[in-house]
């Protein structure tokens, strides 16, 4: 399965239907001298950190991944800007459809509701400037135009109306996966519908912005994925995190109700899964494992960003004493590398064991 003739989308190509074109120019330019912006420059749900830190999680490997892009001026901003950079295809698979749609540069704005017409109409606007800023700087560089690579916008939105289709002259992907839709090829746009996608694996990672029980779906795939896939932990650890956050001071919305009802019975069942595994590898180990994943969820749910080598150090720890401090620090550290500095190399059990003849510590000692 494949959506892109490259360099640029296959939905985005000359062969794409016209008759698409009834997005009003008109109409445009009014959101442009003052009309409604999505996401303007202060007011961020905590639902919209959610999803641009998992969209950037997912695409950095690939690409450059920046959050609240500045389009013409402090007061409008993309959501995710992502600027291809490697071609990885075994990670891109991974990604499915998502890994296929991160080509080239893309402007992603995602939607918890519906998505609206005056909403459209902006995403749209943002793609344009964000264009036209491309091509100045271009010009002031004195590079040709032809080196500029213009962004397509892709919005994710749970459902989409009948109005609103016909109203924007949205058009099915031709001979694409249900759930995509087209504008005409001048607007360089595509809209993924999550509520319309099949459920397979392909599409996971963008049913997991629906609603519900496609959401609570997505989440129970993702859980049931191989512990093998590093993209599985990560997200879920994003997710928890975010759960975690919830639980502080301040009403949560009906919509943060809703994903955290979901996301709720995902956290009982990947507890229940680590208790279990803390008991067959032993209470003590298992306490300083479910520690140490503590300590991620907790800065993850910060947005914190935690590199590999330091989330295999955390994890490798069996000291609980540090494994405490770090848990108490991880409320007010300001990065990853400040609450690691000042600590002692984690102590690895399995070198432990290995300089006592495979028996535990306490036992090599009572045996002396």
């Amino acid at each position: 399965m494949s959506l892109v003739v490259v360099p640029e989308w296959s939905f985005l190509s000359r062969s794409a239907p016209h008759s698409a074109c009834t997005l009003s120019l008109t109409l445009l330019l009014r959101v442009a001298q003052g009309g409604p912006v999505k996401a303007g420059s202060q007011i961020r749900t905590r639902h919209d950190e959610l999803v641009k830190r998992a969209l950037s999680l997912w695409l950095r490997a690939l690409g450059d991944v920046q959050i609240d892009a500045r389009v013409a001026g402090e007061s409008r901003r993309g959501d995710v800007l992502y600027q291809e950079r490697r071609q990885r295809p075994s990670y891109r698979r991974r990604l499915g459809v998502l890994g296929e749609l991160a080509r080239g540069r893309v402007l992603f704005e995602p939607f918890r509701n519906p998505l609206t017409t005056l909403e459209l109409r902006s995403c749209v606007l943002k793609s344009i400037d964000l264009g036209a800023q491309e091509v100045r700087a271009a010009r002031r560089a004195k590079k040709p135009l032809s080196s500029v690579t213009e962004p397509s916008l892709c919005a994710i939105t749970p459902t989409m109306s009948s109005e609103l289709a016909v109203e924007a002259g949205a058009q099915p992907m031709p001979g694409g996966l249900a759930g995509f839709y087209v504008l005409a090829p001048m607007w360089r746009t595509v809209i993924v519908v999550a509520h319309e996608l099949p459920a397979e694996r392909s599409t996971l990672w963008l049913r997991l912005f629906g609603r519900g029980k496609v959401q609570a779906a997505a989440v129970r795939e993702l859980e049931e994925m191989s512990e093998r896939e590093p993209l599985r932990d990560a997200t879920l650890r994003l997710l928890f995190g975010w759960l975690q956050r919830l639980q502080g001071p301040g009403q949560p919305s009906e919509d943060e109700l809703e994903l955290k009802m979901n996301l709720e019975h995902a956290y009982e069942r990947w507890e229940q899964k680590v208790k279990a595994k803390s008991h067959r590898e032993g209470r003590a180990e298992g306490k300083a494992e479910g520690k140490a994943e503590a300590v991620l969820v907790l800065l993850a749910g910060r947005g914190i960003e935690i590199t590999a080598a330091q989330r295999e150090r955390v994890l490798a720890c069996s000291d609980t004493r540090q494994l405490d401090a770090w848990l108490l620090a991880a409320s007010t550290t300001p990065s990853a590398s400040a609450l690691l500095s000042d600590a002692a190399p984690p102590r690895r059990r399995r070198a432990a064991q290995a300089a006592t003849g495979g028996r535990s510590p306490d036992v090599a000692r009572r045996t002396k």
